[in-house]
Parts: structure tokens; C-alpha cells; sequence
């Protein structure tokens, strides 16, 4: 674990995908999966194109790139039904999750969530995973209706924990989302996913504190008690 200073914290932001739920491989299918359904040829890696949108704009994205005959209701509903199943009986944790909000649900140290995901699959995953009961509350990009590339999710989290930036800590696995919670003056972890491989270089460095390949998200604790 790279770890940069020592902190004290009164409220925690977590992303979902990627950080706590590992569910970033599957997301790379959907689009694909999706547009192959309609009997039209996908490029196997359209998501690295999508990686910061929400599922509203990708729905936009794919129907304009690929002609397609839907509307931009049918095509989320066409990918939420393909990775909905997948929460519902496949998604799994990543290494160590549990014991790190057992954590902070030991300190009183209040929990949401702030993810690109729409809240049914969330929803759906903590629900499966056993999660729910640690977090006050779920903030989605598509609710905001901005995405994670821009404050304002970050900054409603922060308005109903009542904390200031420099007291509140941002776990992501994606650069774009980590960048803004840093440029807001946050405490930032950066989890690593296999997904976000190219931008690990440079999500260590950003970061306060950072899980490398392999590492559990356990290996935080030592850091988040500095």
C-alpha cells in the first residue's frame, strides 16, 4: 500500500464499482453485449470509451456511434436488464470490503455511497453482498444528473454527512472521479482494478492512500489510523 500522510476522518464516500463490489469486468460487457443483441457488430472495447459516463449518456453515446433503432429509454433499459442479472446472482466483493466498513461502522464514522451505477443495481448488490446496512445513504450520478467527473455528488454527500472536504474521505478505483474529490480538497484512496490498469500510474500518485494489485483493502486500516 502507497501511503502518503496520515489522516483523521468524520465521514467516508465510497464508489461501488471496482472499489467495493468487483463488478468492473462485467461492466465492460454490457455495452458490447447490448448492441450485439440488436444484430449489430460491437467493438470489443467500446467501454474504455464510456468508463466516465453515466448509463443515460452511454445510452446517447451508443445509439449516435452505432445507428441504432431504439430510443435512449429502451437502450438503458435493454443494459440495466443484461447487468442487473449479473448483480442479482454473480457479483462478488472485493478482498477485504466487509472488514473495512466493519471498521468505520466501529468509529460511528458515517458511510455512503457515490456511484456512476443506477441505484437498482447497486441497490440489488449491496443487497446480495450484505452491505446495505452500513451506508446512510446512495448518491447515483443519473440522480445528481451530473457525473462523477463534476463535484456536485460529492458535494451533496458532503452536505448531509455535515462534513467539510479535508474531513471526509473519497475511496474510487476510477482517475476522473478521484481527481475531482482531490481538486475539492478531500482525503482520497485509490483502489486498483484490473479495469483501470492504464491509469494506475497515475492514481497512485494522486492518491493518499493507494491498494496495489493483490493487496486487500484491509492493508488500509494501518493508514486510515496513522
Amino acid at each position: 500500500m502507497h501511503e502518503r500522510e496520515n489522516m483523521k476522518i468524520k465521514a467516508a464516500i465510497f464508489d461501488a464499482d471496482g472499489t467495493l463490489l468487483d463488478s468492473m469486468g462485467q461492466w465492460n460487457l454490457v455495452p458490447y453485449k447490448y448492441i450485439k443483441s440488436l444484430g449489430v457488430d460491437a467493438d470489443e472495447n467500446i467501454a474504455e470509451k464510456l468508463f466516465a459516463m453515466t448509463i443515460s449518456e452511454a445510452a446517447e453515446y451508443i445509439i449516435d456511434e452505432y445507428d441504432l433503432s431504439v430510443t435512449a429509454e429502451e437502450a438503458v433499459e435493454g443494459m440495466d436488464a443484461i447487468i442487473r442479472e449479473f448483480y442479482q446472482n454473480e457479483v462478488g466483493l472485493k478482498e477485504g470490503a466487509r472488514e473495512l466498513l466493519e471498521y468505520f461502522k466501529m468509529r460511528e464514522i458515517p458511510m455512503v455511497i457515490g456511484t456512476s451505477t443506477d441505484r437498482d443495481c447497486i441497490e440489488v448488490g449491496l443487497e446480495r453482498m450484505g452491505l446495505s446496512s452500513y451506508f446512510d445513504r446512495i448518491y447515483t450520478s443519473t440522480e445528481v444528473g451530473k457525473s462523477k467527473a463534476e463535484p456536485d455528488l460529492f458535494l451533496q454527500a458532503m452536505d448531509f454527512m455535515a462534513s467539510a472536504p479535508e474531513e471526509t474521505i473519497v475511496f474510487e478505483d476510477g482517475l476522473y472521479s478521484l481527481k475531482t474529490a482531490a481538486a475539492l480538497g478531500m482525503k482520497t484512496v485509490g483502489i486498483f482494478d484490473e479495469v483501470s490498469i492504464a491509469n494506475q500510474k497515475e492514481l497512485k500518485e494522486l492518491a493518499d492512500l493507494y491498494v496495489s494489485e493483490g493487496e486487500s483493502l484491509v492493508c488500509l486500516i494501518e493508514g486510515l489510523e496513522g
